[in-house]
């Protein structure tokens, strides 16, 4: 027979077991006051960003911010794709991405680069930017080719 001790020290361990079943049975108990459905907007979602992480993130708030000069006419395409070859050499992994992603030379990648961050940021208004993106094809297409030309 177990001793009263042994039913003691059992006794926390057996509540957590069956307090687990219990939920794993039923996700909706203990019922949250004032609620009788709870979905998925109820809960927030905490995740620990790492330093590379910040930096990614950064280095694609920075492209952001140059795509959106380049389609308002605040810099050329040259100047764009000059600063995103600045940021993409600034991380090892993103340099080797764009040699993964595109052929040429570090700084033809980041012109097409430029070109693709103008582009995703100019469908949500296509009305406003659609001759701008006209324009910085024609110019991305010919410096290619001159880039292409001098190899």
């Amino acid at each position: 027979m177990l001793s009263s001790r042994a039913l003691l020290l059992a006794f926390p361990a057996l509540m957590v077991v069956g307090g687990a079943l219990l939920v794993a049975r039923n996700p909706e108990w203990p019922p949250v006051q004032g609620s009788t459905n709870r979905d998925q907007s109820d809960f927030e979602i905490a995740i620990d960003v790492s330093v590379d992480d910040e930096n990614r993130m950064q280095i694609i708030s920075q492209k952001q911010k140059i795509a959106i000069e380049l389609l308002n006419n605040r810099c050329t395409l040259v100047e764009a794709a000059s600063r995103f070859l600045d940021l993409n050499l600034q991380s090892p992994e993103a340099t080797e991405n764009l040699r993964f992603a595109w052929e040429g030379t570090d700084w033809e990648r980041s012109l097409r680069q430029a070109v693709a961050f103008a582009r995703s940021l100019s469908r949500r208004d296509p009305e406003r930017f659609d001759r701008e993106m006209h324009r910085i094809d024609d110019e991305a297409s010919s410096l290619v080719q001159s880039e292409s030309s001098l190899r």
